[in-house]
């Protein structure tokens, strides 16, 4: 559909990043007669009927703005029919990426856990403007000089408690299993935390199955498959209480998650990073 070198409004296509049933992401560059710009932009395939949709997108994206652990946006308009979103290029690549380039995880404990702070603190900052991810995966999370800044707000929503709809949406591997019913909260977020978490600790899904149908039985009624022994015993207690089947069960809230890791960083277990949000980064 596009081409490397297409000008769509002011921007200049340089590179594919992405592609997906919504349409394509490309890194692109802004000229202006003193500087030059490179964002990402998103293109999405958009109907008549998809616009409003897309426009809520930008606005809830533009709400998400302004937190260091979260990709801001730059832009959103329509350009000779087609709508662009343009937020800041991330140069770092997903923390997908970075995990297969370490063997499935993090290198380290200390890491998987700053990591994981980090993504608490952009949550946090999210859901006390009102909103909730309801995508969170390696895919939507961005490392900026070892930051993780979360982004695609797609299927973000206005915040409201065990709020009901009609649609389920998310990835399965990181749904909450009260998503597969349409209720989505606070909660639902910190479930993909877990399984964030988890993954970054051991390279493995806590429900490690390929078919999907019984992924999704497993994360609705099997327990999470058991942490290995090694790790710090706060650990094990916190991805317990993140992964509960009960959304009243998990933490009531954000920061009370990140209290209790934060416990977890000054354990005689683990060696304590610098925290995880506005200038902080994990070791290397």
């Amino acid at each position: 559909m596009f081409h490397s070198g297409d000008t769509i409004g002011p921007y200049t296509l340089l590179r594919v990043l992405g592609r997906g049933a919504f349409g394509e992401v490309w890194l692109g560059e802004k000229r202006s007669a003193l500087l030059t710009t490179i964002v990402a932009l998103k293109l999405p395939l958009v109907t008549d009927a998809d616009f409003e949709a897309v426009r809520q997108e930008a606005e809830l994206w533009l709400q998400a703005s302004g937190h260091p652990n979260i990709v801001p946006v730059l832009d959103a308009d329509v350009y000779d029919g087609q709508v662009v979103i343009a937020s800041e290029h991330i140069a770092g690549g997903t923390l997908h990426n970075w995990m297969q380039g370490h063997g499935g995880k993090a290198p380290s404990v200390e890491e998987a856990v700053a990591i994981t702070n980090g993504i608490l603190a952009g949550l946090d900052y999210l859901h006390r403007v009102g909103l909730t991810h309801r995508d969170l995966k390696p895919e939507n999370v961005l490392l900026q000089d070892g930051i993780p800044r979360l982004t695609d707000f797609g299927l973000a929503r206005v915040l409201k408690t065990q709020a009901q709809t009609e649609n389920i949406s998310g990835t399965p591997r990181y749904m909450a299993p009260e998503t597969f019913s349409g209720s989505y909260s606070v909660a639902s977020d910190l479930w993909a935390v877990g399984v964030l978490l988890y993954e970054l600790l051991t390279g493995a899904h806590p429900f490690p199955t390929d078919d999907m149908m019984a992924l999704i039985v497993a994360i609705q009624s099997q327990e999470p498959a058991p942490l290995p022994s090694s790790l710090p015993e706060h650990l094990h207690s916190i991805v317990i209480r993140l992964l509960a089947k009960a959304p009243s069960d998990r933490y009531s809230s954000v920061a009370a998650a990140r209290e209790a890791l934060l416990v977890c960083l000054q354990s005689p277990a683990s060696t304590p990073p610098a925290p995880q949000d506005a200038t902080a980064r994990p070791p290397h």
